[in-house]
């Protein structure tokens, strides 16, 4: 630094500025001014040479803002990298727990008969049972999907959270969707529900 300083000092001599030829007219103009003029020119040199640090100044503290927004902007890019490579783990995860949870289902394993299964064993007769349509959805990239609509009448809720309960605990990773309730208007202490399960296999 002090070097740096020492070389601007040089560079600034008024001896050396005289002779050198961009300057040189600027002095002999400035020789030839009478006094009075001197000073004003003088006065004016200060001046302008204030004004062109504070803009020196102003220059630099505008390149600084750029630069600490620039770095703001890459953080938060670094930020949201982060929080998207976390949630592809945590998805990565899930994947794999899925893919394991799914090969327990046996090739012989059928959704409808498997929820008729858990409607009885909740105390929930054929007779409330209206319907379970069953239909195998478009294969996904990793897992192949089996959704049933079931339509369930004149249960009751204790049934019916038996009912869930037992969907959700199944061991054939069974997955509950779109419930609609409603209460009958013969006996509101009874309902007519509608929901879908899906089950999961892995794509062969």
């Amino acid at each position: 630094m002090k070097r740096w300083l020492q070389i601007l000092k040089e560079k600034l001599n008024p001896a050396q500025l005289r002779e050198n030829k961009l300057l040189a007219p600027l002095f002999l103009w400035y020789d030839g001014l009478p006094p009075d003029q001197k000073n004003i020119a003088h006065t004016s040199s200060i001046i302008g040479g204030v004004l062109f640090l504070l803009l020196l100044v102003y220059w630099g503290h505008i390149k600084g803002e750029g630069l600490r927004e620039q770095i703001e902007a890459q953080n938060l890019n670094l930020k949201e990298l982060s929080r998207t490579e976390e949630q592809f783990r945590e998805q990565s995860i899930a994947l794999k727990i899925l893919e394991r949870e799914a090969k327990k289902l046996g090739a012989d394993f059928s959704l409808l008969s498997s929820l008729e299964q858990l409607a009885q064993s909740s105390q929930i007769g054929r007779e409330s049972i209206e319907s379970i349509s069953p239909k195998q959805l478009p294969p996904g990239e990793y897992f192949v999907e089996t959704e049933a609509t079931v339509q369930l009448v004149r249960v009751t809720l204790r049934q019916l959270v038996e009912y869930f309960y037992k969907i959700e605990t199944s061991p054939n990773t069974l997955l509950l969707k779109e419930l609609r309730v409603k209460p009958r208007f013969d006996n509101p202490q009874f309902l007519n529900v509608t929901f879908k399960v899906s089950a999961y296999k892995p794509k062969d």
